[in-house]
């Protein structure tokens, strides 16, 4: 992946951050996305090199988290951008730039993903997933199994009112593991992604 297109979008919008007050959250909130992104860009190459390292641990499943980080501050990026740009802060026109900068940014790093993961077979062989009768489940995977069970589908806000003492982001590793684990299947993108059980 060009980690200098990164960069220089970050640098981009660090720079029209700076125009916003400075008591404004939605500065630091927006400087705070991008250094994630960057965050996990780094780490998705570091496990995807040819040497990851011994203490890579599961390369697999923590290139899933990556992935599913990456494009998760994808798209806190775009919503803050929709929320900033009629504020006033900043040209509107410079901020839709920048937006339109960052989402082809993303349409190429899709692109990029999905060849690597053809390429290291990141995605798990149906016939290399356990039984299901095998998955021993946590205390909360039991408890978002139940809830995709009497709701038909869910989003993680759902499982987030259910264990509301549980961080979101945790939540959302449980989702995963419960889909690498075959037994939950995720539709949709971003705003609209649900979780439903598998048949």
């Amino acid at each position: 992946m060009d980690k200098e297109r990164i960069i220089g979008l970050i640098n981009e919008l660090y720079r029209i951050t700076s125009l916003f007050p400075k008591k404004e959250p939605l500065r630091y909130k927006m400087r705070e996305a991008a250094d994630n992104l960057l965050l996990h860009f780094t780490t998705f190459e570091s496990l995807n090199s040819n040497n990851p390292g011994s203490f890579a641990g599961d390369v697999k499943m923590k290139t899933k988290e990556c992935l599913f980080e990456i494009e998760n501050n994808f798209e806190i990026i775009n919503n803050y951008f929709n929320v900033t740009k009629w504020q006033n802060w900043a040209s509107y026109f410079n901020i839709i730039a920048l937006q339109e900068k960052y989402d082809l940014f993303k349409k190429d790093v899709k692109e990029e993903i999905k060849r690597i993961v053809l390429e290291k077979k990141i995605t798990v062989e149906k016939e290399d997933k356990p039984e299901k009768s095998n998955h021993s489940l946590s205390i909360r995977e039991k408890k978002i199994m139940l809830l995709l069970k009497d709701k038909g589908r869910a989003q993680v806000n759902d499982a987030s009112k259910m264990l509301p003492s549980v961080a979101k982001r945790t939540l959302r590793r449980d989702f995963l593991a419960l889909i690498e684990k075959g037994l939950i299947e995720r539709m949709g993108e971003n705003n609209n992604t649900y979780y439903s059980l598998k048949e």
